[in-house]
């Protein structure tokens, strides 16, 4: 039986679905709008990938990677956005994504990236 991401919608397993979706665009160096991943994911709008991305980018911090979420851009700014706006040289730090061999690392689970989030301080179940 297949499972699918759009049938089990929590926040870790979407984070999951789009870190896969993150690492092939990294291998094409390429960024993403937030509304290009709402439109993958079959949301409504962009503005609810916030809190998704960030369960990515905690990921990324516990294993000491690049920030991978930080390829989801505005669309007008081209740059990360909502508490990503303090970036320094983010020419440099999109570089290091690019420069990173995410297929030679083993994908997280929606469970690991879930644990992760839970463990920082201050996050919520």
């Amino acid at each position: 039986m297949i499972n699918r991401f759009s049938q089990n919608p929590t926040r870790a397993l979407r984070a999951q679905q789009i870190y896969h979706i993150l690492v092939g665009c990294a291998y094409d160096r390429k960024t993403l709008t937030y509304g290009m991943v709402a439109d993958l994911l079959g949301y409504g709008g962009a503005g609810v990938l916030g809190q998704t991305l960030g369960y990515i980018r905690s990921w990324c911090i516990e294993n000491d990677l690049p920030e991978i979420n930080e390829l989801v851009v505005g669309q007008e700014s081209g740059i990360p956005g909502d508490g990503l706006d303090q970036l320094t040289d983010w020419n440099s730090r999109r570089e290091q994504i690019y420069a990173t061999d995410w297929f030679d690392i083993i994908p997280p689970t929606g469970a690991e990236i879930d644990a992760v989030h839970k463990s920082e301080a201050g996050n919520e179940p």
